[in-house]
């Protein structure tokens, strides 16, 4: 199976605010969205999903980059230690 390592950036600042993984990244940057509009937290993601609906509020979208392609399914831990190495969110 083929997984893409993404980030989320916010168009206000270009500033990176979330990595993760997915088979179909379309689909998840979608998801993101309309978890964003729905009331309510979110668990562990929610500054995710308020960051997300802020954005919106904002009258923008988050952007999404595929970071890699890969057959790993470990790799989205590399990102993140790389983005937090460089100092994001």
């Amino acid at each position: 199976m083929k997984f893409h390592i993404y980030s989320l950036t916010d168009p206000r600042s270009m500033q990176v605010f979330y990595v993760g993984q997915t088979t179909n990244p379309k689909d998840r940057l979608n998801t993101h969205i309309a978890v964003a509009k729905l009331p309510g937290k979110d668990g562990d993601g929610h500054r995710v999903k308020q960051r997300i609906a802020e954005i919106m509020q904002a009258g923008f979208r988050p952007s999404m980059a595929i970071l890699e392609r890969t057959q790993d399914k470990t790799r989205e831990k590399h990102w993140i230690r790389h983005c937090l190495f460089l100092g994001l969110p």
